[in-house]
């Protein structure tokens, strides 16, 4: 039974690194050696300073299977409007239905929420299988060097490296 366990502040950093562990391996997975084309400055797939950003006002959760940690989530609620800013299951433990488990916990756990937003890069043939054929989200804008996200402050069309940095904006309507 898959359950999501708030993260203690003394468990930051752990969190941290098992998302940069699963993020890594599934990079990998799709690229095999080849993934070093999708890191971020620090060599992660996922930095360091945009997972700390993120508990800025986010609410972050390990999720656990039968008692086992086997990956985290979190999100960003803000009335009726929620963001799905990171889902991941560990290494070892995906193809199990935790991580859509997770997402049904998340349902249940906040049911005035409306409207849920998520993103994922378009190389991620399973992350988009799992947002739009599993948990029921469209697909409801396509960023790329041509048509940046509004609110990105940071993008830099001159550092727009290849196909990895395109992704996708992904919505559910709860209504």
């Amino acid at each position: 039974m898959v359950k999501l366990i708030p993260v203690k502040e003394n468990e930051k950093e752990q969190f941290i690194l098992d998302c940069q562990d699963a993020y890594t391996s599934g990079a990998q997975e799709i690229f095999s050696i080849q993934y070093t084309q999708i890191t971020e400055d620090d060599g992660q797939v996922i930095s360091r300073s945009a997972l700390e950003d993120l508990f800025t006002d986010g609410i972050a959760y390990n999720i656990f299977d039968d008692g086992v940690k086997a990956g985290g989530v979190m999100v960003h609620v803000e009335d009726d409007i929620a963001a799905l800013s990171i889902i991941f299951v560990a290494p070892g433990e995906t193809n199990k239905g935790i991580g859509y488990a997770a997402w049904c916990e998340l349902e249940e756990m906040f049911p005035k929420v409306e409207i849920w937003v998520a993103t994922t890069q378009c190389f991620d043939k399973r992350n988009i299988h799992f947002f739009v054929n599993k948990c029921g989200f469209y697909v409801t804008e396509y960023f790329n060097r041509h048509h940046h996200d509004q609110e990105d402050p940071d993008f830099n069309s001159d550092e727009y490296v290849s196909l990895y940095d395109d992704y996708f904006r992904l919505m559910k309507w709860m209504v």
